[in-house]
């Protein structure tokens, strides 16, 4: 019998497996809490997710490989695409960590506002 995977909606509309997003979640957070050169691996991973054609230095390459969100190959899939596009909001030094889930959607009230002053 297959298992059920239970998947989870992200910040960008798509849905990803639980437990990968919790897996590239922890990867990102080990890399964000590496510092400054942690950061800039971060940083360079999204540009490669937007297909910005940033280079990367071998090294940066290496350390997302052994992070596991980069290929052997050097490309990244396209689920790992969508954890990291929605788990960073900002650009450049204002760039922060986030969480990548949907915020889910709060039912709108039925109820109307009535200005009573006339």
């Amino acid at each position: 019998m297959g298992e059920c995977v239970k998947k989870v909606k992200l910040r960008n509309g798509s849905e990803e497996d639980t437990r990968l997003v919790a897996s590239v979640e922890f990867a990102l957070g080990d890399l964000w809490n590496e510092g400054l050169r942690g950061k800039m691996a971060v940083y360079d991973l999204r540009k490669i997710c937007e297909g910005l054609g940033q280079k990367v230095t071998p090294d940066t390459v290496r350390k997302l490989q052994d992070s596991t969100l980069v290929k052997e190959d050097g490309t990244v899939s396209p689920e790992i695409i969508n954890i990291v596009v929605s788990s960073l909001e900002g650009e450049g030094f204002q760039t922060k960590l986030v969480s990548p889930l949907a915020r889910p959607e709060t039912p709108k009230s039925n109820k109307q506002i009535t200005n009573e002053h006339g």
